[in-house]
């Protein structure tokens, strides 16, 4: 579709066939392409960024989502991403996500009885899977994906907490 002359933008309907489910609309212009997710979904998300817990509700009836899963990926300061963190949304729909479960921060995270060590440190020090605690004050950004069964899905990118 052309951009209409006097217009700096357009608005299209989404086809009613896409209109329940999780699409990526794609624009394709000038030489560019840009690409965006649209999540379908009736959650109703709030996040405390201050100390890194968020809730789920359904939007509809208000009710609390409980057993979201949600995964948590966090950017570091160098442009590395690294898995920080998943699991499910409590009873009342809440969920920590920027606590990491183990030692203090700075401090390694023991290893239990009949767990594999981990590897040595890698020569170019940027292909750890997981963050290491002591690389928390390097979080720049956190990357969240909340996934529900009954409520669909949706992201969110927000700044570590401050407290």
């Amino acid at each position: 579709l052309a951009l209409p002359k006097d217009k700096d933008t357009l608005e299209l309907p989404l086809p009613a066939e896409f209109a329940k489910a999780n699409v990526l609309v794609e624009i394709v212009a000038a030489g560019q392409r840009k690409a965006q997710a649209y999540h379908a979904n009736t959650l109703k998300l709030t996040l405390t960024e201050n100390y890194g817990r968020l809730e789920t509700r359904d939007s509809a009836s208000n009710r609390a989502v409980s057993k979201a899963y949600v995964k948590v990926y966090a950017r570091l300061g160098n442009g590395t991403v690294r898995f920080f963190k998943d699991g499910y949304t409590d009873l009342r729909g809440r969920f920590d996500y920027a606590s990491l479960n183990g030692g203090a921060p700075g401090q390694p995270v023991p290893i239990q009885q009949g767990m594999p060590r981990p590897a040595a440190a890698p020569q170019n020090g940027l292909d750890y899977q997981m963050l290491k605690p002591a690389e928390l004050p390097q979080i720049e950004k956190f990357a969240i994906l909340i996934l529900s069964e009954t409520n669909g899905a949706t992201t969110r990118e927000v700044a570590p907490p401050s407290e």
